[in-house]
């Protein structure tokens, strides 16, 4: 467990690599803030800036995954390095595939509870950084671990209602079987448990296929 760190070794490349995908999260998500809370979004051109983002994200889990194999000692257990870069950079796909979903969807104006969503994930981002940032020295990780699930409530609570209020107010009904289409798809889904990853699932219920 994570919580069985052993002493760091002069080797940071890992605690260097987890920190740049927290920062990835971090900037991607800040993206989705920007795009909507704009008036008029540019939704291909944010949709691009988070690919962009997302190709760097797999590049650092590739070398993650490479630098574990060649690693004889590890800073912490091999399974949790390994779930830890997969599970991160599972946000960072599932961000871009919320982006990607606006083009695809053609959404003309997506509800304001979207805008609230992306606020606590980028709150959730600047708590990873600065977890994955101490993760070596185990320095207030389990407090701060703390804080990104009382985010994750929040997130849940601003979740729900906004799919209350969308089958009260949705007048479209090819809307509401979308959504139910999409419900029936997630039960056979599994996502790893990350910092924010719930919380973009929660877009993906409101956005995703």
């Amino acid at each position: 467990m994570l919580s069985r760190l052993i002493p760091a070794s002069k080797d940071q490349k890992f605690f260097d690599m987890f920190e740049a995908m927290a920062a990835l999260i971090k900037d991607s998500a800040g993206l989705l803030l920007e795009l909507f809370r704009a008036e008029i979004p540019n939704y291909p051109e944010y949709a691009r800036r988070i690919k962009l983002m997302e190709h760097q994200g797999d590049q650092i889990t590739h070398d993650i995954l490479d630098e574990l194999n060649r690693t004889f000692i590890t800073p912490f257990d091999r399974e949790d390095i390994h779930n830890l870069a997969c599970a991160l950079d599972d946000v960072l796909d599932l961000i871009d595939a919320v982006a990607a979903r606006l083009v695809l969807f053609n959404i003309s104006k997506p509800i304001s509870s979207t805008a609230e969503l992306s606020k606590v994930l980028h709150e959730q981002g600047e708590v990873l950084i600065q977890t994955l940032t101490h993760l070596k020295d185990n320095h207030s990780v389990l407090q701060r671990c703390v804080q990104i699930h009382t985010l994750e409530n929040e997130a849940d609570t601003i979740f729900h209602q906004a799919i209350a209020r969308l089958f009260v107010l949705e007048k479209n009904p090819i809307t509401l079987i979308k959504d139910g289409a999409r419900r029936l798809q997630r039960t056979q889904l599994h996502r790893r448990p990350a910092g924010g990853g719930r919380l973009i699932n929660s877009f993906h219920d409101l956005y995703g296929p």
